[in-house]
């Protein structure tokens, strides 16, 4: 394999490695709040560190409050 082989190569390990970190803390963020409180799932989302970790807790927030947001799968 020449060197542009070898460099897509790493460039889609590099891609799927940082696929599965982001989707490893949307999945932790999601499942460590299910006994939050709302006051704490909204502070959790302001100061989360990254993209992932803020969606993980608004789906929370988001299945908390039906009524509102309905009954959504995503």
């Amino acid at each position: 394999m020449g060197f542009l082989g070898e460099l897509f190569g790493e460039l889609a390990k590099d891609a799927f490695d940082a696929m599965k970190e982001s989707s490893d803390k949307y999945k932790k963020s999601y499942d460590s709040s299910s006994d939050m409180s709302d006051e704490e799932l909204k502070e959790r989302m302001r100061n989360s560190s990254s993209n992932s970790e803020r969606a993980g807790y608004y789906k929370r927030y988001k299945e908390n409050h039906p009524e509102k947001y309905g009954n959504q799968d995503n």
